[in-house]
């Protein structure tokens, strides 16, 4: 669109070295030609400028004051940088040496049609991923999907933590860098376009201190549905059953074994039952500590080819200790029930 194509009465600011309102009306002759008016009100002095459009420069107008009292003219010109049905904006320059930026909006007074319309809405729909490994060819795979889904000229953006330090760039440029560590975890996605009323955007987060999620947003609902099944079904190929089962459940071991213990105290002399308690509580801190160090994320950048149970080793070795811990607690349980008070110092370090 351009300012050959307006019409009507447009109301708004203007700013820099002078501040006022502004009033800009377009109307047509009986020729069709177009006529530019421009009312400023800067504390309390009214300016009229008629304006003519600048052939020199597209959407461009030149201004001229009207005749006031021996005052001369003052010259100008008008650029608008956008140029919309909603919207008018730019910048303006005066002979005096005053300039600054300008906004307009249409103020129709004319009655409008009361037909009703669909309001516009804003379609969000987010999922919580667990955490999971990626590697360098699956965050260039999501990459393309993301570049997809929102197409040219919108790009990725790659935020990551670099050397203790957030660094945003192009997922190109980013993905090309030479002093990229081997691995990460925090990264974030983000493309969006420019459409209107609403961009369509997504977000898309792996990081181990914020959860790995992602978001898709627009003002159509469709697309919305589309891109955000699109993107589930791609993160679901690198999510590891296990490790989902193991991150959501895992630490119920822990209560089961506590429970167990309960069960078992009364059946010990009171010693042994304070050292069993603690070696219980002791273990069961210890699993603890050993899921959270599994469930960890990371996005491996470097080119190297891993064994792909990679991803289910966490699982894999979660069940491995957990039956440690139930046969230490057995053990434990055993040591301390003896007739002798302190013989399960004996299990520990036999003579």
């Amino acid at each position: 669109m351009t300012i050959n194509n307006i019409t009507g009465q447009w109301i708004g600011d203007i700013r820099g070295t002078d501040i006022g309102n502004a009033y800009f009306e377009v109307t047509k002759d009986n020729s069709g030609n177009r006529n530019f008016e421009l009312r400023t009100n800067v504390a309390g002095a009214i300016t009229i400028f008629d304006a003519s459009i600048d052939p020199s420069a597209q959407n461009s107008l030149k201004v001229i004051s009207r005749p006031s009292g021996t005052q001369n003219p003052i010259t100008g010109l008008l650029t608008f940088d956008e140029v919309s049905a909603a919207k008018l904006s730019g910048r303006w320059s005066l002979s005096t040496g005053n300039s600054g930026v300008i906004w307009l909006t249409p103020a129709n007074t004319q009655a409008q049609t009361t037909a009703a319309t669909k309001p516009v809405e804003l379609v969000a729909k987010e999922a919580s991923l667990p955490n999971f490994v990626i590697y360098r060819r699956e965050l260039e795979a999501i990459v393309s999907r993301l570049s997809q889904t929102i197409p040219s000229p919108a790009q990725v953006v790659i935020t990551a933590e670099l050397d203790g330090n957030d660094v945003t760039q192009f997922a190109d440029v980013f993905l090309k860098r030479t002093d990229l560590p081997n691995s990460l975890r925090h990264l974030k996605l983000n493309i969006s376009d420019s459409g209107q009323p609403f961009a369509r955007s997504i977000f898309f987060v792996i990081s181990n201190r914020e959860g790995c999620r992602f978001n898709v947003q627009s003002d159509d609902r469709t697309w919305t549905n589309g891109a955000y099944a699109s993107l589930l079904e791609l993160s679901n190929r690198y999510v590891s059953k296990g490790l989902v089962l193991f991150q959501r459940y895992g630490l119920n071991l822990n209560g089961l074994i506590f429970l167990a213990a309960l069960v078992m105290l009364p059946s010990l002399p009171i010693v042994p039952r304070i050292i069993f308690l603690f070696g219980v509580i002791a273990l069961l801190f210890a699993f603890k500590r050993l899921h959270d160090s599994f469930i960890r994320t990371r996005v491996y950048l470097d080119d190297r080819t891993r064994f792909t149970l990679m991803r289910e080793y966490p699982a894999i070795l979660s069940a491995v200790i957990a039956s440690a811990i139930i046969g230490l607690v057995s053990l434990l349980f055993k040591a301390l029930s003896s007739n002798e008070p302190f013989s399960w110092l004996f299990y520990l370090f036999p003579r």
